[in-house]
Order: structure tokens, then C-alpha cells, then sequence
């Protein structure tokens, strides 16, 4: 609810789904999704040039790929933001971020299983990347402590943002397509050219805590989250108080004063404050004469009618 809350335009069930998605991928306990989940996609909402709801989109599409190639929340979620900003297509972006995922570790994106060809990929990027300020090594998928443990995506697309302006123009289009297919391959020089604002998005989140509690406090002093939280509390009084019969009735007797209400609103204005008062000091006059009412199940109504100051006809303005 709270998720829901602070991402305008993102519905509750959404909020749901993405959160369940990242608790799951990530295995974030789900006492800590407050400040560990949703005040990190809070802030970089506020920072950067997506929302909330473009993130859990990504994260609901790409967050168990990403995380079994050894990316953190943060790094997904960092990738996302530079995605987003440019192609401003959270959906393409999410499965495009999906599809590199896949292809780094070898597995074809359609059938997810493990593909010879997509495998070679370990040697084509190497070459594909190697430029004088690395020595003419390349970039390795490898950790090169553990020469059988992938790096992050993150990781490696960080290496490749550092050189990507040293590679010739070829040279870009055949790595960007290697790492994410030809149908995806917008997204990956979107992600390689804004890279900058990836490492913006991790610093951001970094220092993220209590983003999502003083958002919140916001929405809470709204006018229209207090309205509907008078709504709902008032429903369940009425709903305490009534049997569903006689609910029904008070809410049609309800309905058809409001009518009357909102009519001579339209038609005479603004309440007089006088019969206002009259009315109310009436009813608190028959009360202390009458003494409390017994507990019968009925409802005691109070109607008090509203004054006006007619209009005066032109006769007599201009008198």
C-alpha cells in the first residue's frame, strides 16, 4: 500500500507483483523492503527521468535473469534508469536487459536454454573490445579471481562504458548486437551511452533511506488521501452500527439528501451560516430536554434548511 502510495499511477496490484518479484529474485526479507526496495525506487524516481512504475516494470520482466548472472538490485535497477531515460520504453527496456542477461551466460533468450552459438560469445566480445587503455585485452565476462563465475552485467557493461567512444563505429554495432540481439540492440546503446547516469542512480540509492516514509508523509497530508481515509472509516462505522437492511435504507434516504443538497447548492449558493447555527443549537436544546435516546436500532435525523439573501431585482439596484 505504501509502494502503491508513493508511485502515482501505479495501482496497488502492480506495486504487489513488483515487489514479490524482487523480495523473490533478490532475496530481500521482507521486513527490510521499506527502505531496501521501495525507497531506492522512490529516489531514483525523484532524481531521474522515470517513475516508479517504469522500474517494477523492468524488475517484474528482467529481475530473475538479472539476478542469476550475479546482478544486485541496485544494479538492475541502475541499468533500468539509463535504459529508460533514453528509450523512455520501460517494457522494451525490461526484456531488452532480460535478453543480455541471457546471452552473457549463454542461453538463448527464446527457448532460455544453454546455445553453442551464444556461447562464443566469451571470445567475441573479448576481441571486440580490446582498445590501447586496456592493454589490448579486452573485456572479460569472467572474474579474474574465478575464471568460472560470471562478473555482473553490471559489472561488465561498466568496462565496456569506459572504452565505448575508443571502438570504431563497426566495432560498436557488432558488440551492441552480440550482447543484445538485433531486435534489442536500441536498448544496449541507449544503456552504453548513458552509463553515467547508471553510477548516478547507484550513488543515489545509496543514500536513500527514509525516501519512501517522507514521501509518504506527503501523500498522508494530501487532501485526497484524508478524504479517503474519512470515507473508509466512515464506512466501516456505518457498517458496524447497521444490519444490511437497514443500511440499505439510510443509504437511499443518504442518497436522496445529497441530491436535495447538492440542487440548492446549485440553485441559491452558499449555505447562510445563521440557519446553520439555528439548527444546530435546536437539536443540542431538544436533547438536554429530552434526555439521551434509547439504543432502538433507528436512526435520528437532523435536517437543517438552508437561507439564502434573494437577488435583488434591477429595479431596486438601481435604486
Amino acid at each position: 500500500m505504501v509502494f502503491a502510495a508513493v508511485s502515482p499511477g501505479m495501482e496497488q496490484s502492480q506495486a504487489t507483483d513488483g515487489l514479490v518479484s524482487i523480495i523473490k529474485a533478490y532475496g530481500v526479507d521482507v521486513e527490510d523492503t521499506l527502505d531496501g526496495v521501495i525507497s531506492k525506487i522512490n529516489a531514483v524516481g525523484n532524481a531521474f527521468a522515470v517513475s516508479n512504475k517504469d522500474v517494477v516494470e523492468v524488475m517484474t520482466r528482467a529481475s530473475s535473469a538479472m539476478s542469476a548472472a550475479n546482478n544486485t538490485f541496485e544494479e538492475t535497477v541502475a541499468l533500468a534508469t539509463a535504459a529508460i531515460e533514453i528509450t523512455r520504453d520501460a517494457s522494451t527496456s525490461g526484456n531488452a536487459i532480460r535478453t543480455m542477461s541471457m546471452r552473457i551466460r549463454g542461453y538463448d533468450e527464446e527457448t532460455e536454454e544453454f546455445s553453442e552459438d551464444v556461447a562464443t560469445l566469451t571470445g567475441k566480445i573479448a576481441d571486440l573490445t580490446k582498445v590501447a587503455s586496456n592493454g589490448g585485452k579486452g573485456v572479460s565476462l569472467f572474474d579474474k579471481d574465478d575464471p568460472e563465475t560470471y562478473r555482473s552485467t553490471y559489472a561488465i557493461l561498466s568496462d565496456i562504458a569506459d572504452i565505448y567512444d575508443e571502438l570504431t563505429d563497426k566495432n560498436r554495432a557488432q558488440l551492441v548486437e552480440a550482447l543484445f540481439g538485433k531486435r534489442q540492440s536500441q536498448v544496449g546503446t541507449a544503456i552504453l551511452s548513458n552509463f553515467e547516469q547508471a553510477r548516478n542512480a547507484m550513488d543515489t540509492m545509496a543514500n536513500s533511506a527514509g525516501s519512501a516514509e517522507r514521501e509518504m508523509a506527503k501523500v498522508m497530508d494530501s487532501v485526497q488521501y484524508r478524504m479517503t481515509a474519512l470515507k473508509e472509516t466512515w464506512t466501516g462505522v456505518a457498517q458496524s452500527l447497521f444490519e444490511t437492511e437497514d443500511m440499505k435504507a439510510v443509504l437511499a434516504f443518504f442518497q436522496l439528501l445529497s441530491d436535495a443538497v447538492a440542487f440548492a447548492t446549485d440553485k441559491l449558493g452558499l449555505f447562510g451560516t445563521a440557519a446553520i447555527g439555528s439548527g444546530i443549537a435546536a437539536f443540542i436544546q431538544l436533547n438536554k430536554s429530552v434526555g439521551e435516546p434509547k439504543a432502538t436500532g433507528s436512526v435520528i435525523i437532523v435536517m437543517i434548511a438552508p437561507t439564502y439573501t434573494p437577488v435583488a431585482t434591477r429595479s431596486e439596484q438601481a435604486a
